[in-house]
């Protein structure tokens, strides 16, 4: 009898992964596929509602200086960081991983529950496929 289980491993084309014995247990997600999955969504938040007031306030849309291809994509500012410390902040993690997600993915979505659906979409191709 076979029992389901966590396996860390390298990337396969399905999250679930057949040992000697022919039993499937199942990938985990890497870490960083949750922490993007966090950002992202806070992001969108942030970026749709306002809300909450103190994650909107870092979230500054990127204004390029002359008229590029760019200036369409919907990214964010991303601040200066000399130190790794630095680059965990939400301020800064937070448009690295926005600016990295696909832009109909970004403009596309109207709700929360449809871009959460599409992300996890995308970081599952991403990571496993």
């Amino acid at each position: 009898m076979c029992h389901v289980a966590w396996v860390s491993g390298s990337k396969v084309h399905s999250n679930y992964v057949k040992d000697y014995t022919g039993c499937q247990y199942k990938q985990e997600p890497t870490s960083s596929w949750r922490t993007d999955f966090k950002l992202a969504t806070l992001a969108f938040q942030s970026r749709a509602t306002g809300q909450p007031d103190y994650l909107a306030v870092d979230l500054h849309p990127h204004e390029p200086q002359c008229c590029l291809r760019s200036s369409s994509k919907e990214l964010l500012t991303v601040p200066n960081c000399k130190t790794m410390l630095c680059s965990r902040r939400f301020s800064v993690a937070a448009p690295c991983v926005w600016n990295n997600l696909p832009l109909d993915l970004k403009t596309y979505s109207n709700s929360l529950l449809s871009f959460k659906s599409s992300l996890k979409m995308n970081l599952y191709r991403r990571d496993y496929i």
